[in-house]
């Protein structure tokens, strides 16, 4: 389960805008209905863990919920969400292409909520900045064998 900006912004939708259908969720926020499901899901489970018991429901394709003052203290919760600046994003990229062997684009675009634009915007920034790619990368170190990486400003 991600916390993200989507989830929050599914969140304030179902608030604002009670007894709408997944369909017109998905249409008015331009995300499948899967991925809106997902967030219910995910919103549902982390509504019970701060005690509050109404639950997001989907009645016949129709999605509410109750607002009272526990539901209203989690919206502060949710508020409290913020996407990653540029700077911790590369960090995190940085990291991520030292101590993983295998990198997916795809999977860093979902899990950084970013395009794939972006990330190699991104990628192209370290590889100036630092010289890593993930191409470099696993030769340098398959030729080393030592285990050791060298120092990097990160």
């Amino acid at each position: 389960m991600n916390i993200n900006s989507k989830t929050k912004e599914v969140y304030d939708y179902i608030l604002k805008n009670p007894n709408r259908k997944i369909q017109e969720i998905s249409n008015d926020l331009q995300i499948n209905k899967r991925k809106v499901r997902y967030e219910i899901e995910n919103l549902n489970f982390l509504l019970s863990l701060n005690g509050v018991k109404n639950r997001i429901l989907n009645i016949d394709g129709n999605v509410k919920l109750e607002e009272n003052n526990k539901t209203l203290n989690f919206d502060n919760l949710l508020a409290s969400i913020e996407k990653l600046s540029m700077e911790k994003r590369r960090d995190l990229l940085v990291l991520n292409l030292l101590l993983n062997n295998e990198f997916n684009i795809n999977k860093m675009v979902g899990e950084l909520e970013v395009s794939r634009t972006t990330l190699k915007k991104d990628l192209k920034y370290i590889n100036l900045k630092y010289g890593i790619s993930k191409e470099n990368l696993s030769k340098e170190l398959s030729n080393k064998n030592t285990g050791e990486i060298n120092e990097l400003e990160i």
